[in-house]
């Protein structure tokens, strides 16, 4: 099902990543995916329910660092929020990441309001903010880099 990147698209925008017309960049990096990501160690894990795609997770290992990921995509359905299924992903990117030797996962977010439940996420699975750069994403939306130690 990850294959059919309109559907990704589908639950990226209704999660409030992108909006409809941003969403470029994800398609690019799902084409990318299937044609050579994934042999660069790049990862994509969905969540599905009834045959309905409602979760999406992408992440990678930075090409440096030994054993650092960054999760680059975490996504539910609008509908589907508040009921443990970002957990639910992020628990599992977390342990195929230790089953891959990770020990770091970093996760860059926006301070805006609109990400307030992706972060508020992210502090009760145990991350910390790592680093925050000023008006990174334009005025006022400053880049927040989570971390947390996996091993």
């Amino acid at each position: 099902m990850v294959s059919d990147s309109e559907h990704v698209i589908d639950v990226v925008v209704s999660a409030g990543l992108f909006s409809a017309s941003e969403t470029a960049p994800v398609k690019d990096k799902f084409a990318a995916y299937f044609a050579e990501s994934g042999a660069q160690g790049h990862q994509a894990v969905v969540d599905a329910d009834a045959g309905e795609l409602v979760g999406v997770a992408y992440y990678q290992p930075k090409p440096a660092p030994h054993g650092v990921w960054e999760l680059t995509m975490l996504a539910v359905r609008d509908s589907r929020q508040g009921a443990g299924r970002g957990t639910v992903l992020l628990d599992w990117v977390e342990d195929d990441v230790r089953r891959r030797d990770g020990r770091l996962l970093l996760i860059e977010t926006s301070s805006s309001a609109a990400q307030d439940r992706a972060r508020r996420l992210y502090t009760r699975a145990g991350y910390e903010e790592g680093a925050r750069i000023a008006d990174y994403w334009g005025p006022c939306d400053d880049l927040v880099l989570f971390v947390k130690r996996l091993s």
